[in-house]
């Protein structure tokens, strides 16, 4: 039987739920252990320290999440991490409420965030293919990236009024509520998604470890959508935010400017996000995936000689537009070229390749700052390699742009 209509698919609003309550209390707890860090424990250089102990779980057992993705309900995987990050924050409540809410205790508790996110992300990321028609993918992607964008917006505005109002306790305590309710959505008896048959065959975790990462490389689609999305991350959306904050303090601004300038980015993503969904059911071929990402290349090159933050705002706009549609119809793409039985380690792979290389732009902007390059230079130059590492892909991914309609081409394959 075919899933109903994306809105009136009850599996897939449920879903959309849960990401929405989930990112609003993740994002709140993020500002919360910022702020508790910053202004209670005067540790305010250690927030890149905490932030990066959540990384290092997230990338390197991500993969291994999207093996029980593929093993377990993806619901169920989903149901799982969420009450566990939600006893976790919750037990923040309490030792902050204890005055024992030190920087090793959040240490830990940062590793344990990035511990479950590997196992949550794979799932997530996967369990839409499952619910929601071929022909509505676009659009129901589209929908729960705008809304993510929109709500990791507003997330730390209600943690900061609820810092301001009551305390960080209380913080804590709403951002667990959210993550709690975002478990009670995703409940697998409400979801109700595809449960994995056993295989009888006994297969090592390496084995299918391999066997997902040879299926990426083997499939032109998957290979040249996941070189994209790199490009995209490591040149563009990994070094721009990181870059907003040298950028507002050369230029003398204020915090409020770059509030401005980081809503601005996600304003320009969100648009871009309604725009795919309005869109959705025309015909939406690779060449404009790398019409966008040459635009997001030429965006941020003039985005690195701007002197001006006004201008340096209005600019970060346009990148998040260009960028976002230049991701969300890979991602579409890949999701309907896979197999499901191999949909959690694929799409742990294409996660990793978006949330992996971030740290390492990061790296890469430190490294280079602290070796004599200013910000504009390191700009500049990140937004050439874009437009090179773009040009390069697209000279080389001849059957990958040769595909002229997304969904209608994915329709017939699937079939």
């Amino acid at each position: 039987m075919n899933p109903p209509t994306l809105f009136k698919n009850y599996s897939f609003i449920f879903v959309w739920l849960a990401t929405a309550f989930s990112t609003v209390g993740f994002s709140m707890y993020t500002i919360t252990v910022s702020w508790h860090l910053s202004n209670n424990l005067g540790l305010a250089a250690a927030v890149g320290i905490v932030l990066t102990t959540a990384a290092i779980p997230r990338v390197v057992v991500m993969i291994l999440g999207g093996v029980l993705a593929d093993k377990y309900q993806k619901s169920k995987v989903m149901f799982v991490t969420h009450v566990f990050q939600s006893l976790t924050i919750a037990e923040l409540c309490f030792m902050f409420n204890e005055e024992a809410l030190t920087f090793p205790f959040l240490l830990l508790f940062s590793f344990l965030m990035g511990l479950f996110d590997a196992f949550y992300w794979p799932a997530s990321s996967s369990i839409i293919p499952t619910i929601v028609r071929n022909e509505d993918l676009q659009q129901a992607n589209s929908i729960v990236q705008g809304s993510h964008t929109l709500f990791y917006v507003l997330g730390p505005i209600i943690g900061g009024v609820i810092i301001s109002s009551f305390s960080v306790g209380a913080s804590f305590l709403a951002s667990a509520i959210m993550v709690i309710l975002s478990a009670i959505f995703v409940f697998p008896h409400f979801i109700k998604d595809t449960i994995p048959t056993p295989t009888t065959e006994k297969t090592s975790m390496i084995r299918e470890l391999r066997e997902g990462f040879g299926y990426v490389k083997r499939s032109p689609v998957h290979y040249w959508g996941v070189i994209i999305i790199v490009i995209i991350h490591f040149f563009v959306l990994g070094p721009l935010g990181n870059s907003f904050p040298i950028l507002v303090t050369s230029l003398k601004g204020t915090a409020l400017d770059l509030s401005y300038m980081e809503a601005a980015l996600g304003i320009g993503t969100f648009v871009a996000a309604i725009l795919m969904v309005v869109i959705s059911k025309r015909k939406v071929g690779t060449k404009l995936i790398f019409l966008f990402l040459f635009i997001t290349a030429i965006l941020l090159t003039i985005f690195s000689r701007l002197e001006s933050i006004l201008l340096l705002t209005l600019l970060a706009t346009g990148i998040g537009f260009a960028a976002i549609v230049a991701y969300l119809p890979i991602i579409t793409l890949i999701q309907q070229k896979t197999e499901q039985k191999k949909l959690g380690r694929v799409m742990s792979i294409v996660t990793l390749s978006s949330n992996g290389v971030e740290p390492l732009a990061f790296a890469f902007i430190s490294a280079m700052m602290t070796a004599g390059f200013t910000i504009h230079t390191l700009l500049t130059m990140l937004g050439v390699g874009c437009l090179l590492f773009g040009l390069i892909a697209y000279s080389r991914a001849k059957e990958f742009r040769k595909i002229e309609s997304i969904t209608s081409t994915l329709m017939v394959d699937n079939k």
